[in-house]
């Protein structure tokens, strides 16, 4: 392994650490604030973390998002929510 495998692995270690800590101290404040039960904090948690990811994604692909950065020459009818129509 080069230096730079090494160090990518560093950070997607410490990224890990990250989401794992926020995640459990989102857990932690349901069930304590909110008395909510463990195995219910930790689907909402799981869930969350999902649907979060999924519309990132959803509105990076979207005309003049991050993975479609430029504007279309042609204009786009405007986007809408998918349970919206």
């Amino acid at each position: 392994m080069d230096d730079r495998e090494k160090q990518l692995r560093r950070i997607l270690f410490r990224t890990k650490i990250i989401l794992a800590t926020i995640a459990l101290s989102v857990v932690v404040l349901l069930v304590e604030v909110f008395k909510m039960p463990w195995w219910l904090a930790i689907v909402f948690v799981v869930v969350g973390f999902i649907l979060n990811g999924l519309l990132a994604v959803w509105e990076d692909d979207l005309p003049g998002g991050f993975n479609n950065p430029h504007p279309p020459k042609v204009r786009m009818p405007r986007q809408r929510w998918p349970w919206s129509r």
